[in-house]
């Protein structure tokens, strides 16, 4: 049995109800929806596979991106959690927590003996610490991945005689190269309100985090080591010198104003109105809402191209999050959870099912790679994403090593300290010792 809640109220709505109602079903499952009904549809076939297979009946739920947390919030304070959950931005909000709280079921026995099938760095995010045990083990099940893309519009550089393969690939003159194209895209799109670089700028938008982390890496910034400890403190002026490169585009007036107000999907919007001509994004949402809508814009129109090499010249290193699928203590039916995932991993299911996203996530097993849709060589941004992934290094968020990060990410503290530079004409020094202050009072909890 399927239930779609949309919104919030939906959802609230359902909170106290949904697994009452399906005391009669053996399995309930809260999943996040899709932005894509390719993809929903897919995951509909999965169940009803599983059912078919297993003889186990299941009640799921989708829920909004923003909803989904909530909706696990409100059940683990009301004690009625469902056998399975998953959302998008769980691992962004809470998963470490929960682990070290001891709300999540460990789940090794399901991970341990297809381990091989992982990428490194899948694992590594879903290896989390548990407070009450006081060990690491895997709490979660790892899903799909983002990281952040850059898109820039290819029509447009034509129009001035220019093409992608004129950008420079060197941190400095990269985002240099857009500012300087501004003011003749202007004369020739004839809007006095074209900028060269779309990069979000407030504490509104978790793009702001996304993006700021790439920026970060640039520099060899480290928030924290791999026992969980702040180390941010030693590498100040590497946060000073990121957070004056990121703000560069506002202080050379190549980025939008409005920039300090945006929330996620703006970045995308101004994109796509043509109103930038780049813009960072940590997910191919871009180019996958172009597939269908506008085919040229997908094909040529639009192009993603890799983030440039380090300031001193080493490719840089690319922020992952992993998606999570997580079973609460306190979970109905531990053992069909287990068993719906272990169904959902075989690559005939979980590969047409990211499939369906139409490129936005990427796998986290490579052997989901090796398939016509992936390597599909004539698709200008599937071949950018497998490189990225495949062929880059990749860092997972610091909250896998220690969960009281989290509120560095939840409170935005980094587009805080950007908003102190763009808004309140802040001293990137001021900004950055004030950044160090919130992480190091964080962590020590």
């Amino acid at each position: 049995m399927k239930t779609l809640a949309i919104g919030l109220l939906a959802g609230t709505f359902l909170t106290g109800i949904a697994v009452q109602s399906a005391s009669a079903e053996d399995l309930v499952i809260w999943w996040n929806k899709s932005y894509y009904q390719e993809e929903d549809d897919k995951f509909d076939e999965i169940v009803k596979a599983f059912e078919a297979e297993t003889g186990i009946n299941v009640d799921y739920s989708l829920f909004i991106n923003e909803d989904a947390p909530v909706k696990a919030l409100a059940a683990l304070s009301a004690g009625e959690v469902p056998d399975l959950a998953f959302g998008f931005l769980f691992d962004l909000q809470h998963t470490s927590r929960w682990a070290y709280e001891g709300k999540l079921v460990d789940v090794s026995d399901v991970l341990e003996p297809m381990k091989d099938r992982f990428m490194p760095v899948a694992l590594e995010s879903v290896n989390l610490l548990n407070g009450e045990t006081g060990e690491r083990s895997y709490y979660a099940f790892p899903t799909q991945q983002q990281t952040a893309h850059i898109h820039v519009w290819n029509s447009l550089l034509k129009e001035i005689g220019q093409s992608v393969d004129d950008i420079p690939g060197t941190w400095n003159e990269f985002w240099q190269y857009y500012c300087d194209q501004q003011g003749e895209l202007r004369q020739v799109t004839g809007n006095r309100n074209f900028y060269g670089v779309g990069q979000p700028m407030s504490s509104s938008a978790s793009d702001t985090i996304f993006h700021f982390m790439m920026f970060a890496n640039a520099f060899d910034v480290e928030w924290i080591d791999d026992q969980g400890n702040a180390v941010l403190r030693d590498h100040r002026q590497q946060l000073i010198d990121a957070l004056d490169s990121y703000v560069m585009p506002v202080r050379e007036r190549c980025n939008p104003p409005g920039a300090v107000n945006w929330i996620d999907s703006d970045n995308n919007v101004n994109f796509l109105n043509q109103v930038t001509l780049m813009t960072p994004n940590p997910s191919m949402s871009i180019p996958a809402s172009q597939y269908s809508q506008n085919p040229e814009n997908y094909t040529t129109n639009i192009a993603s191209i890799e983030w440039p090499d380090k300031p001193g010249g080493e490719p840089i290193v690319y922020m992952t999050s992993i998606k999570t699928a997580v079973i609460f203590e306190g979970a109905r039916n531990v053992e069909g959870a287990k068993e719906f995932m272990r169904f959902l991993y075989e690559p005939e299911n979980i590969g047409p099912y990211l499939e369906g996203s139409l490129g936005r996530w990427f796998p986290v097993m490579p052997a989901l790679v090796d398939t016509p849709f992936w390597q599909d060589g004539t698709d200008p941004h599937r071949e950018i994403h497998r490189l990225q992934y495949m062929e880059r290094p990749q860092n997972p968020f610091p909250f896998v090593y220690n969960h009281r990060f989290m509120p560095i990410m939840t409170e935005n503290a980094i587009g805080k300290a950007v908003g102190r530079i763009v808004l309140e004409d802040w001293s990137t020094e001021d900004a950055a010792d004030e950044l160090i202050e919130r992480v190091e009072t964080a962590l020590q909890g």
